[in-house]
């Protein structure tokens, strides 16, 4: 045989030894680390796109498609998905699996049970611990008492856990997601993960970034090793368009104790607004969260409507929480609360809020809230809601205005209202809205709605009186009426105002989802406003309010005028007075009124009342 072919035939040799040793060595390289995995972590993994060796620019074991699972009977499965698991180090410490250089973590995608604490431990851990998974543990009412964060034990899995692992220099993670999933429906997420630990004397130093779901929100997490006892200094960077352009900034003091995180001695701003307090997770069991703040006066955006909203209720069901906040002024759409006091708490998805003390356009304002928001999700019905209001000495324009763009009504005001709801999105809210609504307004007047100019119109061709000139405006001394609310339109019966020129009564109906509003009025001039009038003035002439509650029209009852009582008080005062002419104001006044005219016009037909003693024929 030529030396040539020899040579080409040793070389081909080579290349398949090496081919069958590498093959091997991949092989042995996927079954160490799926070995070396589950010591760590108590789960089976493993790697589906196999592993390869890289020798530059450092030695480094690379595996790909690395993923586990682990099923939670009754709630769904989760899983942990990585693209690129790459380790470096030295070839003879990756092979003994010790002093790793670093671990890149490239896409890794976490997705985890909403409900996950319902189902107790993990399909075949309680087996191997030989108790039965619970499959709805019952809440610990500990734990809504300050000390509930001592709770230790750990969330989500057991199982047996191998030796200390290598402690590598440095972790990354990028492009990562977290998402807690109901089913195939994605509840919450947060995406574009990054972290970065660097291995510090006492631990790590941990950088980590993210966005919620859609990029609503991003924040930024550093957390130092601890410096003594338990504690780690944590600092953090968030952007929430719900509180406007600046960022939340601050720092804490956080310890983790077994599944319980608190971060204490919390010190934050929003602009140039502080606040402190305290934020406790626990994840003993449900997820429970508690905070504690007290800040300074806060200016919130105005509110794109509920029906603007993308939160999922199934997420507030995965969790619990009390929350207590305290703040000098909190400012939104138009509206201003202060030395604000708020209570709240969720519990499986409902919500109850109070308003215990709180300033409002001058005056006082309580308030309590309960949504069954969580209803929604079960299918039954939609979320239902509960509001209860005391108002004491408000001024009812700025809050009108503010709150509706109601901007007729000036004075002070006090109400006590009840209301129910049921929906999603304001529109459903305004069409379901019913209850009861109890107001007074006194001291103050109804902007461009004159009640008295018809009957001033009528007395200025009497008697030119400047008391009683139209001022665009009907001022009073008091206002007050109940309202009884169904399917958005609230009904009054017993409407009475009390003022310097006119007392009123009436009935009338708000429609509060297409903002209009439908009433009668039956005026009266004050005997004070009247003293210099004939008697025709003790007469009521019906006024109507209507049409949209910013731009509303007023106008007399002709009908009723008409055909009614207020006709045969005036024929009382004698049927010549309804003659027109020079020298009866009157007739010409009622020409102007019903659709007269001068020179031949005609007019609608009057039913003149009984004549009067010696009125001629």
């Amino acid at each position: 045989m030529k030396l040539r072919n020899l040579s080409l035939l040793l070389a081909a040799a080579g290349c398949l030894a090496v081919g069958v040793a590498a093959s091997s060595g991949t092989a042995m390289i996927v079954r160490s680390a799926q070995e070396r995995l589950a010591a760590e972590t108590g789960r089976t993994w493993t790697v589906r796109g196999g592993a390869s060796l890289s020798l530059w620019p450092r030695v480094a074991v690379v595996l790909r498609d690395v993923g586990t699972r682990t099923d939670y009977p009754g709630v769904g499965t989760a899983s942990l998905d990585i693209a690129s698991l790459r380790v470096t180090g030295a070839p003879l410490d990756l092979l003994a699996g010790r002093d790793l250089a670093a671990i890149e973590v490239e896409r890794p995608v976490l997705r985890w049970p909403a409900e996950w604490w319902r189902a107790g431990a993990p399909a075949g851990a309680a087996a191997a611990a030989g108790a039965a998974p619970d499959p709805d543990p019952a809440p610990d009412p500990a734990r809504e008492q300050a000390g509930h964060a001592g709770h230790a034990g750990h969330a989500g899995h057991a199982g047996p856990a191998g030796p200390a692992g290598p402690r590598p220099e440095r972790v990354r993670v990028t492009g990562g997601a977290l998402l807690l999933v109901k089913g195939d429906t994605v509840v919450a997420s947060v995406e574009d993960l990054s972290a970065e630990a660097l291995a510090r004397a006492g631990g790590y130093e941990v950088k980590a970034g993210g966005r919620t779901g859609g990029g609503a929100a991003r924040c930024d997490v550093s957390v130092a090793p601890p410096e003594e006892g338990e504690s780690a200094p944590l600092t953090f960077s968030c952007q929430v368009p719900g509180l406007g352009a600046e960022p939340l900034e601050g720092r804490a003091d956080a310890a983790l104790h077994g599944a319980a995180l608190t971060l204490a001695r919390l010190s934050a701003q929003v602009g140039a607004v502080p606040f402190t307090g305290a934020v406790v997770v626990d994840l003993t069991a449900k997820p429970f969260v508690r905070i504690d703040l007290a800040g300074g006066s806060l200016d919130l955006p105005a509110a794109g409507g509920l029906g603007d909203a993308s939160l999922d209720p199934a997420l507030l069901r995965s969790f619990d929480g009390r929350a207590r906040i305290r703040l000098g002024a909190l400012r939104a759409g138009g509206l201003s609360l202060t030395e604000a006091l708020l209570d709240g708490k969720l519990t499986e998805g409902g919500i109850e809020a109070a308003l215990t003390q709180g300033g409002l356009a001058g005056g006082q304002v309580r308030a309590t809230l309960r949504s069954d928001i969580a209803r929604e999700a079960r299918g039954s019905a939609p979320p239902r809601h509960a509001l209860h209001l005391d108002l004491t000495q408000v001024r009812s324009l700025p809050l009108l205005s503010a709150a509706s763009g109601f901007a007729l009504l000036d004075g002070t005001a006090g109400a006590t209202i009840d209301l129910k709801a049921s929906g999603s999105s304001q529109a459903e809210l305004a069409r379901s809205l019913s209850g009861e609504a109890a107001i007074q307004v006194e001291n103050g007047r109804l902007t461009g709605i004159d009640i008295p100019g018809v009957v001033q119109s009528v007395a200025q061709q009497l008697s030119p009186d400047p008391r009683l000139r139209s001022q665009d405006a009907t001022a009073f001394d008091r206002i007050s009426s109940r309202f009884r609310i169904a399917d958005g339109r609230a009904t009054t019966q017993d409407l009475a105002l009390a003022g310097p020129l006119v007392t009123a009564r009436g009935t009338g109906t708000i429609d509060l989802s297409a903002r209009t509003l439908a009433f009668r009025i039956e005026p009266r001039l004050t005997r004070t406003a009247a003293r210099a009038l004939p008697k025709l003035f003790d007469v009521s002439l019906p006024v109507l309010i209507g049409g949209s509650w910013d731009a509303p029209q007023v106008s007399v009852d002709l009908g009723a005028v008409l055909n009614g009582q207020t006709l045969s008080n005036l024929g009382a005062l004698g049927s010549e007075m309804l003659e027109g002419g020079k020298a009866n104001p009157l007739g010409g006044m009622l020409e102007s009124l019903f659709g007269g005219g001068g020179g031949g016009g005609s007019r609608a037909p009057l039913r003149p009342g009984p004549a009067r003693p010696g009125a001629r024929p």
